[in-house]
C-alpha cells in the first residue's frame, strides 16, 4: 500500500527562497514558530540568524565538515549554536618539535579550540593523544600536562625519558554546568615510558570551574627544565577530540 505524499503548505516555496533553507514544518503545514529548520552554510554558525525563539535549527556545513564539525544545532532560534556528537578534531600530522630548556609550560601546536558557548550541561568530550621524546640527554625532569581550557586534567612531573620514550593519554571530560563559572569533572588514563612497557595510571579531576562562554583550548603541554638542551626534543604525534554527547 502506497504512503500518502507529504502535504506541502501554500507558503512553502516563498519561505524556502527567503530563508535559503528547508523549513520542515512548512512541508506539513504545522505551526509558525514551533518548527525545525535545516540550514546549509559555510563555516561554523555564530548567531544572528533571527529565527523565531521557538525554532529548532539544524545547521550543516558545506565547506569543510572534516575540518572541525559538520552538524550544529540551536534551540533558541539561532542565538547559541552547539556541535552535535562526533569527531571534532583529528591531527593529520605531528606537531612541531619543542626543543631546548624553556623552563616555561608550552603547548604543542597540534591543539583544538572548542568554540565559545559550545557546551551544554552533560556535554562529554573524549580526548586522546600520544607524543614521543625523539632525542634526550638523560638528565631531564620534564613536566607533561593535558588541559581543557583553564583546567589541568593531567600533570605528570619529573619525566626523565630515554630516546623514543612515549607519553600517552586518554581523557573523558563531562560538563556539569555552563556559564562563566561552569563546572566539569574528568578522568584521565596516562602512561609514560618505553613503547610496549609504559605503565598506565589513572587520574581524576574533582569538580572544577570552567568558563564555557569563552573559547576552550584543548591540548598537551610540556615544561622543559633547565637540564634540557637543544639536543633534547619532543613532539605530539596524535591528538583526537571527540564529542560523546
Amino acid at each position: 500500500m502506497a504512503l500518502n505524499p507529504p502535504k506541502v503548505a501554500m507558503n512553502y516555496g516563498p519561505k524556502t527562497v527567503k530563508a535559503g533553507s528547508l523549513r520542515l514544518s512548512d512541508v506539513q503545514a504545522i505551526g509558525t514558530t514551533d518548527y525545525v529548520e535545516m540550514i546549509p552554510g559555510s563555516g561554523a554558525p555564530s548567531g544572528g540568524y533571527g529565527r523565531d525563539s521557538g525554532a529548532t535549527l539544524v545547521y550543516v556545513r558545506t565547506d569543510a565538515p572534516t575540518a572541525a564539525h559538520a552538524v550544529y544545532y540551536s534551540v533558541d532560534g539561532g542565538t547559541t549554536w552547539r556541535p552535535r556528537g562526533g569527531l571534532l578534531y583529528a591531527s593529520t600530522a605531528a606537531s612541531t618539535a619543542i626543543t631546548g630548556a624553556t623552563e616555561t609550560e608550552t603547548i604543542f601546536d597540534t591543539n583544538y579550540s572548542l568554540p565559545a558557548n559550545s557546551c551544554a550541561a552533560g556535554s562529554t568530550y573524549r580526548i586522546r593523544g600520544q607524543g614521543i621524546h625523539t632525542a634526550t640527554t638523560g638528565a631531564e625532569t620534564h613536566t607533561i600536562a593535558v588541559k581543557f581550557g583553564s583546567v589541568t586534567l593531567l600533570l605528570k612531573a619529573n619525566v626523565n625519558p630515554a630516546n623514543n620514550d612515549v607519553f600517552d593519554f586518554e581523557a573523558l571530560v563531562t560538563i556539569r554546568t555552563v556559564g562563566a563559572s561552569g563546572t566539569l569533572v574528568s578522568v584521565v588514563s596516562q602512561a609514560t615510558g618505553a613503547s610496549g612497557t609504559a605503565a598506565a595510571a589513572v587520574v581524576n579531576t574533582a569538580s572544577s570551574t570552567i568558563d564555557t562562554t569563552a573559547a576552550i583550548v584543548i591540548g598537551a603541554y610540556i615544561d622543559r627544565q633547565a637540564t634540557a638542551t637543544d639536543a633534547d626534543s619532543a613532539r605530539l604525534d596524535m591528538l583526537v577530540v571527540e564529542m560523546a554527547g
